[in-house]
């Protein structure tokens, strides 16, 4: 099940292009190789309603979830690693379920 991470704006309801402007399409996004690396230029772009979106073919298994959150989150040490389980992980094995029954 193949994906692209992609940093969204959703007030604007636009996707990052990774060399510092906006897009509208998200084919156009920048696609992260990893969720450290979008993390990364989050925390760089200082801007906490940014989203993580998982990007499916399948755009009804697209994930979105907003980094700003995970930072109040109790227990929430910065550790990307704790990102990745709180906010993240947990939203992905779902999408992965409903995927199978989807596929059959």
């Amino acid at each position: 099940m193949e994906f692209r991470r992609l940093l969204k704006d959703p007030v604007g309801n636009l996707y990052y292009d990774g060399r510092g402007g906006w897009v509208t399409d998200p084919a156009e996004a920048f696609a992260y190789p990893s969720t450290t690396a979008a993390i990364t230029d989050y925390v760089t772009l200082n801007n906490r309603n940014l989203h993580l979106v998982l990007k499916f073919a399948d755009s009804r298994m697209d994930i979105s979830h907003c980094l700003g959150d995970i930072p109040d989150s109790p227990g929430f040490s910065g550790n990307t690693a704790q990102v990745l389980i709180t906010g993240i992980f947990p939203a992905a094995c779902v999408a992965a379920r409903v995927w199978s029954r989807i596929a059959g």
